[in-house]
């Protein structure tokens, strides 16, 4: 008898570990993540004009390259962008020091991503952004 209402104890225990509870919520994929291309111009102190290409991971990292068409260069540019469009992205161009950009970009309802980055570090300007995928 023994036994039997330990092999039931033991039983109603395991019952109660299985299913699906507990686990962590899925992670948000960012509105954002994809591929994106188009084209920026500086302004407020800073001068140029030129094309970007990023892609957005589903966590929100950016990855990408940059032409600026004033030094007639290619760069590269990474950072993140929240959920709520926030971007901090940094670009390099040969020969000249990375410079740290901030600010919102926008999901618009024709699908562009724009918005405004200001630069950051002791550099005077700002960029407008028109990406689209």
């Amino acid at each position: 008898m023994r036994t039997l209402a330990l092999l039931t104890v033991v039983l109603l225990a395991l019952a109660g570990c299985g299913g699906g509870g507990g686990g962590s919520d899925p992670p948000i994929v960012s509105p954002f993540a994809g591929s994106w291309a188009g084209t920026w111009v500086a302004n407020g102190g800073a001068t140029g004009y030129g094309t970007a290409n990023l892609t957005i991971a589903s966590d929100g990292r950016c990855t990408g390259t940059t032409h600026d068409t004033i030094l007639s260069a290619d760069g590269t540019a990474t950072g993140t962008i929240s959920n709520a469009g926030t971007m901090a992205i940094t670009t390099t161009y040969p020969g000249e020091d990375a410079v740290p950009w901030s600010g919102t970009l926008t999901l618009q309802p024709n699908g562009h991503l724009t918005g405004i980055l200001a630069a950051g570090g002791g550099y005077v300007g700002n960029c407008t952004f028109d990406l689209h995928k």
